[in-house]
């Protein structure tokens, strides 16, 4: 009579395969700085965000006027500030290996910003609408959105 194959199952615990860390698609907001005032430091921006994003990862930044979202819930359309210039962005190295520290800078007009579609003159404030984006080139559709930060920005002056 023929014999069965053995059949040899190894115990223990299965071998583990290590993940490549790869940079995340991720956004975190860090902070705003806004230096309108004379006590201001000195410093090229008037408007300064800074975020946290996976390292390596395409960006765009997109600055509109008035809040992002009206009473409605629904998002306004876009204007853009009439008083504001951007700065090139600033991308540096961060303590995780996996992050980059972005900071997107912003020239104000300081004398035209009463006039300016993102003046408000009830609360006398600022508002804008940060739009933050981490995108992936895609050869058939162009850029796609993977991550998105929509943050309205109010400075009352």
């Amino acid at each position: 009579p023929s014999q069965a194959p053995s059949i040899s199952i190894p115990t223990g615990s299965p071998p583990t395969i290590s993940p490549s860390e790869l940079p995340p698609w991720e956004i975190k907001f860090i902070s705003i700085s806004a230096y309108f005032n004379a006590s201001a430091p000195a410093t090229d921006e008037d408007l300064l965000l800074t975020y946290e994003v996976g390292k390596g990862k395409e960006h765009v930044s997109l600055l509109y006027a008035g809040p992002c979202i009206d009473d409605t819930s629904k998002m306004h359309q876009p204007k853009l500030p009439t008083v504001i210039t951007q700065k090139n962005d600033s991308i540096t190295m961060n303590a995780n290996p996996l992050m980059s520290t972005l900071e997107l800078g912003y020239t104000v007009d300081t004398s035209l910003i009463t006039a300016s579609n993102i003046w408000n003159d009830t609360t006398s404030q600022i508002q804008l609408c940060q739009v933050l984006q981490l995108v992936e080139n895609d050869s058939q559709h162009g850029k796609l959105v993977i991550e998105e930060d929509i943050r309205d920005v109010t400075i009352g002056i």
